[in-house]
């Protein structure tokens, strides 16, 4: 809808915190991340553009993860980047636990600066830690539609040590983490943006030789089969639990309540399903870095001997069971259906029996040798650990949609029902263009100025010429601009202030500039304020006006421009000389 004004709110008080809300509607944009699978480690692999010049750089999706940290010690080259400097504002907006200086290295470089700050950098591959992750800003791209790019100019992350990037993936140089406490995770920072927010989807691809996407924003999230559909529509929610145990608050834990095969329920010790208060084990949590879903060992010998029960008849268990797996079978006598073989369902039943997220053949087995499928379950002793940790496998596939502000999942259940994949080579052409190479779109640290630009680009007389000039975002040509006592007819702006009533108007004259002959330009420029007060207002905009400092009452009074009074601020002189 059309804008019939342009209105900020204006917060005085403290006088040294001033905030604006622009109140135009901001477009949502829905960002892309690929994601492939690693044929020989089985782990979600994504690539995003960073530093100056512009590299691809390639990372493991880690749900779980605090921050995007990089192996800074592999010839980390960039003219961008900045560390975080102690006792800085990013240090603290990081919940930086640490400062110092760089001890380990010969020489400064990125990673190992001094006076600089540091959070935790964590490989859950490994299960290591590492406390001295240096914080630091550089320039992060990612895929946008219709296939552009967007970039952060100053995205924070983490600089590491290669001992914590052991067992990655070949080529993959760091992690992408998407945890929901942290304030350096993807969601959170870049929901920061007004033009998406703090959700994404995850939609895993099975196959090793297509592409899985992340989806960053609102949605819609489409694929095509062969017609677009959002497959976000007519998921199964329920509630993410934070678990404080272990330092797990990033961890996406949900709860099971039971599990059904073949639609009856299994015998649980349900104790197991929940999550111990004193010591944070139990319970169940999502994650993106283990290949297959693991049970505690009570659980899985309970839902192995419900699963051999429901297997045909005429399907025969092979004996041993293959490395890794305890239940495998002759797939010689096993269908096949459009959601993968025809072997018993499970169900994960959530908070409560009509919420369930169902796993179809395609998920809950894998196909080990030409004859041979097993149950793509694994029982591992949990007695210290979550007692289910749904892993890759079982959510490839399906459409995951995590919504933080609302704190909860998504579950989409297969795909193949709706006769479609998480193949990003099914989400169109316009999002194939995301190589590193175009930069077009600079996202949040213009959001406002976008908006007053296009408001008053938009306001403006027919037959105004757009014709852009350096160090501006909109000029436009004067010849058909006519001239009032405050100045060129142009929309007026109003800051808005404690209410509606009052507020302080911006004329023709405070509010443009004339550049040359005929062009004028919108006195606002736009700038990198990530840091910084979101509106600093300029010398331009108070010409002309009496603003009134009473420091007592703690207040300002605004005059708006003496031209309606026809005068102006030089007419002091003329006082002082009489």
């Amino acid at each position: 809808t059309r804008m019939e004004t342009l209105t900020f709110f204006l917060l005085l008080f403290p006088l040294h915190n001033i905030f604006f809300l622009c109140s135009c509607e901001v477009p949502q944009t829905t960002l892309y991340l690929p994601i492939t699978k690693d044929a020989s480690t089985l782990q979600y692999i994504t690539e995003v553009g960073q530093r100056t010049p512009l590299v691809p750089i390639k990372l493991l999706v880690h749900l779980a993860g605090r921050s995007l940290w990089v192996d800074c010690d592999k010839g980390y080259k960039s003219s961008t980047y900045k560390p975080a400097v102690c006792n800085s504002t990013l240090c603290s907006f990081a919940n930086s636990h640490a400062c110092g200086d760089c001890l380990f290295k010969s020489q400064l470089q990125p990673g190992c600066n001094n006076n600089t700050c540091y959070i935790w950098g964590e490989n859950p591959l490994i299960n290591s830690y590492m406390d001295r992750a240096e914080i630091a800003e550089d320039i992060l791209a990612i895929g946008s539609t219709p296939g552009v790019r967007i970039t952060w100019q100053r995205f924070i992350f983490t600089c590491v040590e290669s001992y914590l990037a052991r067992r990655l993936a070949n080529g993959v140089t760091g992690i992408v983490g998407f945890g929901h406490e942290s304030p350096l995770s993807i969601p959170n920072q870049l929901g920061l943006d007004p033009t998406l927010n703090k959700k994404f989807g995850m939609c895993l691809s099975s196959s090793t030789r297509s592409r899985g996407v992340i989806f960053i924003g609102s949605g819609p999230y489409y694929v095509y089969n062969p017609k677009k559909i959002d497959i976000s529509k007519n998921l199964v929610y329920t509630k993410v639990i934070t678990n404080r145990g272990f330092l797990l608050s990033e961890e996406y834990y949900i709860q099971v309540s039971s599990i059904r095969i073949a639609g009856q329920d299994v015998p649980l010790n349900r104790t197991l399903l929940s999550i111990n208060k004193n010591n944070g084990v139990g319970g169940t949590k999502i994650s993106s870095t283990i290949p297959f879903t693991i049970l505690h060992t009570s659980i899985y010998d309970a839902v192995k001997i419900a699963f051999i029960k429901a297997l045909p008849k005429n399907v025969t268990l092979v004996e041993p069971p293959m490395k890794r797996f305890g239940v495998c079978f002759s797939s010689k006598n096993i269908r096949s259906t459009k959601v993968g073989p025809d072997v018993p369902v499970i169900d994960f039943v959530l908070h409560k029996p009509s919420a369930f997220w169902r796993i179809y053949g395609a998920n809950s087995v894998v196909q080990v040798k030409k004859d041979v499928m097993c149950l793509a379950l694994v029982g591992r002793d949990q007695t210290w650990e979550p007692s289910i940790v749904i892993g890759g496998h079982q959510l490839e596939e399906n459409l995951l949609v995590f919504d933080l502000p609302k704190k909860k999942i998504g579950f989409s259940s297969s795909l193949k029902l709706k006769q479609t994949s998480c193949s990003i080579a099914e989400l169109g052409e316009d999002v194939l263009a995301i190589g590193v190479q175009p930069i077009t779109l600079v996202s949040q640290p213009r959001i406002i100025f976008i908006c007053v630009e296009s408001y008053i680009m938009e306001r403006l007389a027919k037959g105004v010429t757009d014709t852009p000039i350096k160090g501006f975002g909109a000029c436009f040509s004067s010849k058909n601009i006519t001239s009032t006592n405050v100045g060129p007819d142009v929309p007026v702006i109003d800051f808005v202030f404690h209410k509606s009533s009052a507020f302080w108007r911006i004329y023709g004259t405070n509010s443009v500039v004339q550049v040359s002959k005929d062009v004028k330009c919108l006195a606002f420029v736009g700038q990198d304020q990530s840091w910084a007060p979101s509106i600093v207002i300029g010398g331009h905009q108070l010409e002309e006006n009496l603003l009134i400092f009473d420091l007592p009452h703690k207040k300002i009074g605004f005059s708006s421009s003496l031209k309606l009074q026809q005068t102006s601020c030089s007419k002091y002189d003329n006082i002082s000389k009489n």
